[in-house]
């Protein structure tokens, strides 16, 4: 249901968008129901264990008010056993403290198009000079568009489905 019908339909949303046959509040409500139909479901998610070495932290960046493929991601990984933190709606300084201050394994930053870029880049870097140590993947809708621009920005990974996600994250 995740990655056929409602990633599906938030693209539909998206696209309708930048089309201009929706409003904003027609989108806004569209969003809403999906994630409220995420809400619904995320018992689904519970995994059997939590391993104390699958840890990651989930962030949009700054500035980036796309939420649901990041919800989604997590709640996949969520499954597979990662203990997952998502932050999304922060700004630069509380997320770089947040993710400097974590315990976290991995840091996945979802990218949700090429106006992200600049934020990303400067999370990017100022994640590098806070915490060396923690391998950074970025993931998104537009991420096999933005890749070349991704790769220069030096992230350690980046992962165009959850299948990658899942294999780079392990």
């Amino acid at each position: 249901i995740y990655l056929k019908y409602l990633s599906a339909s938030a693209r539909h949303l998206g696209d309708w968008w930048v089309e201009d046959r929706l409003s904003f509040a027609e989108v806004t409500i569209g969003a809403g129901r999906i994630l409220a139909i995420m809400r619904s479901m995320r018992n689904l998610f519970r995994p059997q264990h939590l391993r104390a070495d699958k840890t990651a932290i989930f962030a949009s960046v700054p500035g980036d008010t796309h939420v649901i493929g990041i919800q989604m991601a997590a709640d996949l990984m969520r499954e597979d056993g990662w203990r997952i933190d998502l932050s999304t709606g922060l700004d630069h300084d509380t997320l770089v403290a947040t993710i400097a201050a974590s315990n976290c394994s991995v840091v996945g930053l979802s990218v949700a198009g090429e106006h992200s870029i600049d934020a990303l880049s400067r999370l990017v870097i100022a994640l590098h000079v806070a915490c060396p140590q923690i391998p950074i993947i970025v993931s998104g809708a537009e991420v096999e568009a933005l890749r070349p621009i991704i790769e220069l920005i030096g992230v350690d990974a980046i992962a165009s489905n959850i299948d990658e996600a899942k294999i780079q994250m392990t």
